[in-house]
């Protein structure tokens, strides 16, 4: 987004924390936000394979960027999981405790 500092991470990082939050959310079968955590698996999964050995190329970069813009929007940036442990730390973000504990002071 425009004026946002640059967020610089590996596609590999996101697709390993989508596998992960799909694995470990908790929360029950059916819930929409499982369903939402499984097209990504399959859309990064898809843009791997796509990209292959050409994943280096300008078109590659800008196309997972591109996605991976989408995943942040549409996902990560969004309860349930915008507070998960796993986002924070790919985020950089302090834990909730600590974060909240900042505010307090």
């Amino acid at each position: 987004h425009p004026g946002t500092p640059p967020f610089f991470r590996r596609f590999s990082q996101f697709e390993k924390l989508v596998s992960k939050l799909f694995a470990t959310c908790g929360l029950p079968a059916g819930h929409p936000a499982i369903a939402d955590l499984e097209e990504w698996r399959h859309r990064l999964l898809l843009e791997k394979r796509h990209a292959g050995p050409l994943a280096m190329t300008a078109t590659a970069i800008n196309r997972r960027c591109e996605m991976l813009q989408q995943l942040l929007d549409q996902l990560l940036t969004k309860p349930p999981y915008c507070t998960h442990d796993d986002v924070r730390i790919l985020f950089s973000l302090p834990p909730l405790e600590v974060a909240a504990s900042f505010r307090a002071a």
